[in-house]
């Protein structure tokens, strides 16, 4: 158990307190909620219109910048220009507001690849559904793998695609064992794996905290790394590479994040 990455972030599971938020971040917190609805009816409206994924595309970066402004966050992004498409973004996931400063920093043409309950969401995980994202299926038979391949094979040119590995949150801002689907995905798409780390979400909205707080996130993006030559065979080394490089991406985001 010693050796298991996950192992503190499991002893902390029963005894982790959040600290509660003020009023002044609840306030905040409870306006970007109400901008949230807003644009989902906006999009909800547009989208017969213009089509889903144009309206993903315009809305979801200002959605995510004006979200994090009403909160009160600022995001340093080491590296910023590797954020190019077309690509696959393995992004380490922390807090809910992962889900704001990713499509704020991302391509505009990038979509989620999401667990296919988190779609049932109200308004959330309408709007991704509705902007293309990739459902993965709870069942991860080889039907299911294939239903994944299919549709990450069919996704329209020039799309990038974002996910997180680790597939939950964690307490401790501590990296998680990583998810196999991630890297089905990675073999589907063949394009170009971006490692992104992060150091501060978990100080802003902990795990089983209910308001997202002022504050900073840095974010440390990795070299894009090829996918030309991965293989189903050696699938597990492929997970073990990206996850020591989210790991020094994690270190990295400390660092920064710590001296600036």
């Amino acid at each position: 158990m010693a050796n298991d990455p996950a192992a503190p972030d499991q002893r902390l599971k029963n005894s982790y307190e959040v600290p509660p938020a003020g009023p002044v971040a609840a306030f905040r917190f409870g306006l970007a909620w109400v901008w949230s609805l807003l644009v989902g009816v906006v999009g909800l409206l547009l989208a017969p219109v213009l089509g889903p994924r144009r309206v993903w595309a315009a809305l979801a970066p200002r959605w995510g910048q004006v979200g994090l402004k009403l909160i009160g966050v600022k995001v340093r992004v080491l590296n910023p220009e590797r954020l190019q498409g077309p690509a696959l973004f393995l992004v380490q996931h922390i807090s809910f507001v992962d889900v704001l400063y990713v499509p704020a920093i991302l391509p505009p043409e990038t979509t989620f690849v999401v667990k296919d309950e988190l779609a049932k969401i109200p308004l959330w995980g309408w709007a991704i559904r509705a902007g293309g994202a990739v459902l993965l299926p709870r069942d991860r038979g080889e039907q299911a793998i294939a239903q994944l391949n299919a549709a990450v094979a069919t996704r329209p040119p020039g799309q990038s695609l974002v996910i997180f590995p680790e597939g939950t949150r964690g307490y401790t801002g501590e990296l998680l064992p990583f998810k196999r689907g991630a890297f089905h995905v990675a073999l589907a798409a063949r394009l170009p794996v971006v490692v992104i780390g992060a150091a501060g979400p978990e100080r802003l909205m902990p795990k089983g905290g209910w308001v997202l707080r002022p504050g900073r996130v840095t974010v440390a993006v990795a070299e894009p790394i090829p996918t030309e030559g991965w293989a189903k065979e050696t699938l597990a080394e492929h997970m073990a590479a990206c996850r020591a490089v989210m790991e020094g991406e994690r270190r990295r985001a400390q660092r920064e994040g710590d001296g600036g």
